[in-house]
């Protein structure tokens, strides 16, 4: 039986109840519209979070830096989620250095701020999380147990990457929501269908009506109730003089 393709006409972004740690992994080509999906989403989350920034081009914040309301971080990081100040929740940010030596122990360690204190929830977005994998899908340990235990320590977790194929395969397998946008490489559809559980044929036919509807039309695999929704693109909500 082929998978029903639902058709949403929802425009905003993945709805998360706060009190339930999810995996949120976005994929798609470049400009194609996930960073605009999980930045919506990390706006939206009032609780603790962190944003690790790999190309400098995340803006979690506000204002014309992209940055307003943030508080940068550098190196050396903190081993947890500090305090919070005057019960503020912390909006944390980290600009990473890919030329750095030791830019990948440094994501994966980065990621120890949204996993501690364990009884603290908090929210990370991990763009360009193939970066976080060494040959091979391979993980740090931190992001390991972001992976396999997010729900007992609290941790909700925002991955996007162009390319499925280059990631864990758990960035697919455990998230409780993954989405796509335009993919041209079959290699990464077929592998991003195969390991969510749905048919490659089911989801090749999917990516086709994605294509055919237009730039920033998008897929969303729920995975607690099996469905494939087709949403038209993200609208933003601007601010007002009001």
């Amino acid at each position: 039986m082929a998978l029903e393709i639902v058709e949403s006409d929802d425009t905003g972004p993945i709805e998360i109840d706060p009190e339930v740690p999810s995996i949120i992994s976005m994929f798609g080509k470049k400009q194609s519209g996930k960073s605009t999906v999980n930045r919506a989403i990390y706006k939206s989350w009032l609780g603790d979070k962190i944003c690790i920034d790999v190309n400098g081009d995340a803006r979690p914040g506000g204002g014309e830096s992209g940055l307003e309301g943030v508080e940068q971080l550098h190196l050396p990081l903190p081993a947890m989620m500090p305090p919070r100040d005057d019960n503020k929740p912390r909006n944390l940010y980290w600009r990473a250095d890919p030329t750095s030596a030791t830019y990948q122990d440094d994501l994966d360690r980065a990621l120890r701020l949204v996993l501690f204190p364990k009884d603290q929830a908090a929210m990370v977005w991990a763009g360009e999380v193939g970066e976080f994998c060494k040959g091979g899908g391979r993980t740090g340990p931190y992001l390991r147990l972001l992976l396999r235990q997010n729900a007992h320590y609290g941790a909700t977790a925002l991955m996007d990457d162009p390319r499925p194929v280059n990631t864990n395969r758990l960035i697919i397998g455990q998230a409780d929501h993954a989405g796509t946008f335009r993919m041209p490489d079959p290699e990464d559809r077929r592998y991003f269908a195969s390991v969510a559980g749905i048919d490659p044929k089911d989801f090749e036919a999917a990516h086709d009506e994605l294509i055919a509807r237009g730039p920033y039309w998008w897929l969303h695999y729920a995975n607690a109730t099996d469905t494939l929704y087709l949403h038209p693109p993200l609208q933003i909500p601007q601010p007002t003089n009001a």
